[in-house]
């Protein structure tokens, strides 16, 4: 494949779509792309297509959210963290005003381990997580813990 695109370039043309299922092979297979020329290595796409999609919701009641960022604000002297340990990223540290109070909250016990179609949680239940902790925390499907999330020698 590698040797039909350089001949299609050759000819002054590069054939989008193979050039990219080319570069997807090359990345899953870590083959030599550093031959190829920069136009072979162009990647586009087209995007914005709409779609519906259906989908079923766990339900959130936003009061409920705010209710957990509110108490993280009272117990942390107004400042709200990650509360992953090795992490504790600052929203409104780094990005100032608009970063303000700005966290995900994350439910400790998965919705979906619930036997009735919703359960009681409490804001101990939460936690106030960055948004890259939240998506590693989900990473896969999974539901990983706080504790363990990062791993102790990253953190040196």
């Amino acid at each position: 494949m590698r040797l039909w695109a350089h001949r299609i370039a050759s000819q002054g043309t590069v054939h989008k779509r193979l050039l990219s299922v080319y570069k997807k092979l090359a990345h899953l297979q870590n083959w030599d792309t550093t031959t190829l020329s920069p136009e072979e290595l162009e990647i586009s796409a087209f995007e914005g297509k709409l779609r519906k999609l259906f989908i079923a919701h766990r339900q959130r009641e936003a009061k409920f959210r705010a209710a957990k960022i509110h108490d993280t604000l009272k117990r942390n002297a107004g400042v709200v963290k990650c509360e992953v340990p090795g992490c504790e990223f600052n929203f409104h540290q780094v990005y100032g005003t608009i970063g303000e109070n700005f966290i995900a909250v994350h439910d400790l016990t998965p919705l979906e381990e619930s036997i009735h179609p919703g359960k009681k949680t409490t804001i101990y239940d939460l936690a106030v997580v960055c948004s890259n902790c939240h998506a590693m925390i989900h990473r896969g499907g999974e539901c990983r813990p706080l504790d363990t999330l990062i791993k102790q020698h990253a953190m040196s």
